[in-house]
C-alpha cells in the first residue's frame, strides 16, 4: 500500500527523497508516469493506457494507476505484466480462464529485445537479480544488466547460416539421391530386358540340342542363374530405392596414402601423399595432401640441400 500511495503522489520536487526514488522507479515500471508499459507486448499497450484497467479474466476493473504497482489486484495477474507480484497467484487461476499470451497460456513478462528476438520469461524471474532478457528490462536495478542483444543476434546469425548450409547440403543430397534412383531404376529395367532376351536365346538353343544331355544340363544352369537375377531385379524394382540410397554415406575419405607404396620412387624424388574421396552417385576425387610442402621438399631432393640454387625451392612451395 505504501508503494501505491507513493506512486499516486508522484510529483517532481516533492519531499521526501524516498518519493523521488519511487517516482523514478515507477517512471520505468508503471502506468502513472506515461511511457511503454513494462513487461507488456506492443499489441497490448492500448489496454494499459486508459484511466482504468479491465482484468483480462473480466472479474474486476481497477484504476489505471494500479497497473504495475507491485500489488496483485486482478485474480489472473494481468495488472502486473512488469513485476513479480502475481508470479505465484498465476498458478491459482482455474484452467481455461487464462487468455494472456505467453508459453502454455500463462501471463509472462515480455522482453522487447530490440535488435534480437522478443521473448517471454515467467513473472517469477522479474527483478530476481538475474538477467533473463538480453536487453535487461526484466531487472529494474540500474547497472545490473547490460544490453547483449546485438551480440546474441550476431551469434544467432552465425548459427542460422550454419543451419542454412546444412539444409542446402541436405537438399542437394536429396536431389542426388533422386537422380540416382532414376538411373538405377532405368538400369534395372534395361537389365531385365537383356536377361529376358538371353533367356529366350538359351531356350532356343536348348530346343535344338535335345539329344545332347551335357549341353542341356549346362544350359539349364545358365537359365536358372538368369531366373535368379530376374527375380532379384524384380524385387529391387518393387522396393523404395530412395530409402536404400539415403542410407549410403555422403562421402568416404581414406587416410593419406603415399604414392611410393604403389609407384615406387628414387632418392631425388619425394613421394606425394594422396587422399581419395568417394562420394556415392556423385564423384571420386584424388587430391595431394599438401601440394605446397611437397613441391618445396621435392625441389630440395632434386637439387640437393647444398646446391647454390636450393634457396629457390622456397618459391616452389608458394
Amino acid at each position: 500500500e505504501n508503494l501505491r500511495s507513493a506512486k499516486n503522489g508522484c510529483r517532481i520536487g516533492e519531499d521526501p527523497p524516498v518519493k523521488m526514488i519511487l517516482c523514478w522507479w515507477f517512471l520505468l515500471a508503471s502506468h502513472g508516469c506515461k511511457g511503454r508499459i513494462r513487461g507488456s507486448q506492443p499489441s497490448e499497450e492500448a489496454l494499459y493506457q486508459a484511466s482504468s484497467f479491465q482484468c483480462r479474466d473480466g472479474t474486476r476493473k481497477i484504476p489505471g494507476s494500479q497497473v504495475n504497482d507491485d500489488f496483485c489486484d486482478c485474480p489472473d495477474g494481468s495488472d502486473e505484466p512488469g513485476t513479480s507480484a502475481c508470479a505465484i497467484s498465476r498458478y491459482l487461476v482455474r484452467p481455461g480462464e487464462e487468455e494472456l499470451p505467453g508459453e502454455h497460456g500463462k501471463a509472462q513478462f515480455y522482453c522487447v529485445n530490440e535488435g534480437h528476438v522478443p521473448r517471454y520469461v515467467p513473472l517469477s524471474m522479474v527483478d530476481d537479480g538475474f538477467c533473463d532478457c538480453c536487453d535487461g528490462t526484466d531487472e529494474s536495478e540500474a547497472g545490473l544488466c547490460s544490453n547483449t542483444c546485438t551480440m546474441r543476434a550476431k551469434g544467432a546469425d552465425g548459427t542460422r547460416r550454419k543451419e542454412d548450409s546444412v539444409k542446402a547440403m541436405a537438399k542437394a543430397r536429396k536431389a542426388d539421391i533422386g537422380r540416382a534412383v532414376a538411373q538405377v531404376a532405368q538400369k534395372l529395367l534395361q537389365q531385365q530386358e537383356e536377361l529376358k532376351a538371353r533367356g529366350r536365346k538359351i531356350i532356343e538353343v536348348a530346343s535344338s540340342m535335345k539329344d545332347n544331355r551335357m549341353a542341356q544340363y549346362r544350359l539349364s544352369l545358365q537359365l536358372a542363374e538368369l531366373r535368379d537375377r530376374l527375380e532379384r531385379n524384380d524385387f529391387l524394382l518393387t522396393k523404395d530405392l530412395r530409402l536404400h540410397l539415403a542410407s549410403v554415406p555422403t562421402c568416404l575419405s581414406t587416410t593419406p596414402i603415399s604414392e611410393k607404396k604403389f609407384a615406387g620412387g628414387t632418392k631425388n624424388y619425394v613421394a606425394k601423399d594422396y587422399v581419395f574421396t568417394y562420394c556415392p552417385f556423385r564423384h571420386v576425387t584424388q587430391v595431394a595432401a599438401d601440394q605446397r610442402a611437397w613441391a618445396e621438399s621435392n625441389c630440395l631432393a632434386r637439387l640437393g640441400n647444398a646446391s647454390a640454387s636450393a634457396h629457390a625451392c622456397a618459391a616452389e612451395g608458394q
